[in-house]
């Protein structure tokens, strides 16, 4: 058993009513987090990079012009959500010395861009939480 926490994620495109899976994935952390509310900020900021930007290009650059990419992120820590919105965190102060990413930066894409929304879901709710675990 490894100690480093999974990153999984489900992006799907919602038109007219229909949900579709357009793109799914998980992966392993490169580093050990400390905290729940540590590893989720790097899960939630790599679902943001890895997968709703790219989606959001597609959509807006090649699909169509009139249907809206907007991009909601479901998260299953409270703590995660409150920490992005602030962008600050006196616990949070090592994240960018160990994963290499600046809570002020992941605050300012997924806060401040008005395409962006966290939403606080239960994780026996949430679609991508079968990514985390193990197949035993």
């Amino acid at each position: 058993t490894s100690t480093k926490s999974t990153n999984g994620f489900a992006a799907f495109l919602d038109h007219q009513g229909v949900r579709d899976l357009v793109d799914w994935g998980c992966k392993r952390q490169s580093h050990t987090a400390t905290s729940t509310t540590k590893a989720e900020i790097v899960a939630a900021w790599n679902a943001f990079r890895s997968a709703i930007v790219p989606l959001q290009t597609f959509v807006e650059g090649y699909v169509s012009s009139e249907i809206q990419a907007k991009s909601t992120l479901f998260i299953d820590n409270q703590s995660t959500i409150r920490a992005m919105r602030n962008g600050f965190s006196p616990k949070m102060r090592h994240l960018n010395k160990v994963h290499r990413l600046a809570l002020g930066a992941v605050n300012e894409q997924l806060v401040k861009t008005d395409s962006q929304m966290m939403v606080y879901v239960p994780s026996q709710e949430n679609v991508a939480y079968i990514f985390t675990k193990t197949l035993s």
